[in-house]
């Protein structure tokens, strides 16, 4: 398989370079502390069940904002992601990630890797 969802670019931009290859090229699977610490989540939460995290995140969130101009939050958030689209266009970064997902898919190694991954002959990385 290749990236797919604008990973190529996101991934690299939150995670940085070498990381974004290990997970991308090599299937490496990255744990929540070392996602926390490259920066591609901003806090872990402890387990519990769904009802109780969501209601940490509301209050997470609630708290984040309070006393905050929303209008300046939005405007805030669309200068930033203007930013980053004129870096890496998200566009073409999916356009080039569908056009290698399909010739892979022409291949017929994925079809060959499913069918070694069903009959437990192969292990899924991510």
């Amino acid at each position: 398989m290749v990236p797919e969802g604008g990973s190529s670019i996101s991934f690299v931009n939150k995670m940085g370079l070498a990381k974004a290859n290990e997970v991308l090229l090599w299937g490496k699977k990255k744990g929540s502390q070392e996602l926390l610490d490259c920066g591609f989540v901003n806090q872990i939460f402890p387990a519990q069940p769904v009802d109780s995290f969501h209601a940490a995140v509301r209050k997470l969130v609630l708290d984040e904002l309070q006393g905050l101009d929303p209008a300046a939050l939005l405007e805030s958030k669309k200068l930033i992601h203007a930013g980053l689209k004129e870096k890496n266009d998200p566009d073409a970064a999916n356009t080039r990630e569908c056009f290698a997902q399909a010739a892979r898919f022409a291949s017929g190694v994925p079809y060959e890797q499913t069918a070694k991954l069903t009959r437990k002959e192969i292990k899924f990385k991510l």
